[in-house]
């Protein structure tokens, strides 16, 4: 193979970014110029539009021009687990990454990604995921477990089986000496980024579509761990997700989608369908999680909505009562939009 041979080979991408949205868009752009401007490896990138307001779809899809990255386009809003299997599915590479849209990346975190995929010959491989701001300096996430054992949890029957969901690091300086430097087997990543072959995504069957809105990347890597794949954690991969908060807010645009995202409907039959597929019976993992169907619905919009009216931010019993009848209405109105867009799924609807 002559050197220019040699160049050209090179340039081939080995993966494929597929960008998803999380919750919301207020982030949409800059976390996607954040990935065109850090990443020097060769990619391929698919946006996955997932109902984007008409504003932030301009302003992707001027990027996506520029860039030469492919847009595909939704009138209606997907759930988590659609709209990575759409992008997946498009692509044509060795490896895909999932990133949702609300992610911010570090210099070289693909290349070391890729090279510790192509050294371990694991499934899966995820960076360190930190969250908020400033970026990349408190840990959200570094592998965690499912279970003390997988192999003692697959081997209990159906209906005696427990979760015991860790995550590991979590909140804690990426600086600390704790934190590992090279690259580790774990149970669990989570899908803010996380890089898969395309092959065993495939041969999975794609991932499940019944999660609808949680535990998504718990129910992948029990998957992945029964048919004997293998999850790494790779250090030298840093990537921060901002979630909404004080200094980076909602804006309106964001809530309709935030709401279905987050309804109790599609968390509550996500929880249903995850503990019959696992055998988990009376587990009280999933107990714990129902009983908190609603906190991100009053984090991400209630509380700081009640916060900008006057009289009821400084008065507990009104904001009590505010939220309470928000809580009620948001319920109200997710149930709504989580019905429509089953009836969209079932009639195929683009």
């Amino acid at each position: 193979m002559t050197q220019a041979e040699q160049g050209t080979a090179q340039e081939v991408p080995l993966v494929t970014l597929v960008v998803t949205p999380r919750e919301r868009w207020g982030l949409a752009e800059t976390s996607l110029l954040s990935i065109r401007d850090m990443t020097s490896t060769p990619f391929d990138l698919i946006y996955v539009d997932g109902g984007m307001p008409k504003r932030v779809r301009t302003r992707i899809e001027q990027i996506c021009r520029d860039a030469r990255y492919r847009l595909l386009p939704s009138n209606r809003f997907l759930t988590p687990n659609e709209a990575r299997n759409r992008g997946a599915r498009e692509a044509r590479t060795k490896y895909v990454v999932f990133i949702d849209n609300d992610v911010f990346v570090s210099e070289n975190w693909l290349d070391a990604l890729i090279r510790e995929a192509e050294a371990s010959g694991a499934e899966v491989v995820a960076p360190i995921t930190c969250q908020g701001t400033p970026h990349h300096r408190q840990i959200h996430q570094a592998g965690g477990t499912f279970a003390t054992s997988a192999e003692a949890f697959f081997a209990l029957p159906m209906g005696e089986r427990k979760i015991d969901e860790q995550m590991f690091l979590q909140r804690t300086d990426l600086a600390d000496p704790a934190v590992p430097l090279s690259a580790f087997d774990t149970q669990l990543c989570e899908f803010h980024c996380v890089l898969i072959r395309r092959d065993t995504l495939e041969k999975m069957g794609w991932l499940d579509e019944n999660m609808l809105a949680t535990k998504e990347h718990l129910d992948f890597c029990m998957s992945l761990s029964e048919a004997g794949g293998r999850v790494r954690i790779e250090p030298r991969s840093v990537v921060t997700y901002v979630f909404p908060n004080r200094l980076n807010p909602m804006v309106v645009a964001d809530y309709p989608y935030f709401m279905l995202r987050w309804s109790p409907r599609w968390q509550m039959d996500s929880l249903v369908h995850f503990g019959e597929k696992w055998g988990l019976g009376d587990d009280p993992y999933i107990e714990e999680r129902r009983a908190k169907l609603q906190w991100r619905h009053v984090e991400g919009i209630v509380r700081p909505s009640l916060n900008k009216v006057p009289v009821v931010k400084d008065n507990e019993l009104l904001n009590r009562a505010g939220r309470k009848i928000m809580r009620s209405s948001l319920t109200v109105v997710s149930d709504l939009m989580a019905r429509r867009h089953a009836m969209q799924r079932r009639s195929r609807e683009p």
